[in-house]
């Protein structure tokens, strides 16, 4: 994959790019037009996250029938409930955990860390590239599914930059 770093003259990307360069292989770079040193830097870190993300594809969980890794692009959300949480997938399943004793947002940290999740409510968490627009009632899915997104999580969780904003809400 080979990107184009399209920099401001005010900004020297060589400092930026010697901080980031473990995380690429010979002949990758991240694209984007950046103007600010801070821009340079979050740009970066999103595509370090996404080749992370790429690399460690599975989400691994047990269930009652033993431990099963799943993809997480085919990861649409997880909810919690009573000492386990569900796992909604594309294609229409659902992966139940067995109970556990850590926290929700400990289970789904993996998923979290990827930059391609957002704990939009206390007990649910859900993939960025399925929503469809955040409204004022919640997050709309492409299968018409609404989760909430409380005003008060929109402040601790917000979406992240690079998310355009547009109709009656937020498109992604």
């Amino acid at each position: 994959m080979i990107h184009i770093i399209l920099c401001s003259d005010q900004v020297d990307p060589i400092p930026v790019l010697k901080r980031y360069r473990d995380r690429f292989s010979d002949g990758e770079i991240c694209v984007s037009a950046c103007k600010t040193e801070q821009e340079l830097s979050e740009v970066l870190g999103r595509a370090g996250r996404q080749r992370a993300a790429e690399q460690e594809s599975f989400f691994t969980v047990t269930t009652r029938m033993g431990r099963s890794s799943i993809p997480i692009s085919d990861i649409v959300y997880c909810r919690s409930g009573q000492h386990s949480f569900q796992i909604y997938l594309a294609d229409g399943t659902v992966v139940s955990s067995r109970t556990t004793r850590c926290s929700f947002p400990t289970s789904v940290a993996p998923l979290l860390e990827t930059g391609f999740f957002l704990h939009c409510e206390r007990s649910v968490v859900v993939n960025l590239r399925f929503v469809k627009m955040i409204q004022a009632n919640g997050i709309l899915l492409y299968d018409g599914t609404l989760l909430p997104y409380p005003q008060t999580r929109r402040k601790r969780c917000p979406v992240p930059s690079g998310f355009a904003v547009g109709g009656a809400g937020e498109t992604l």
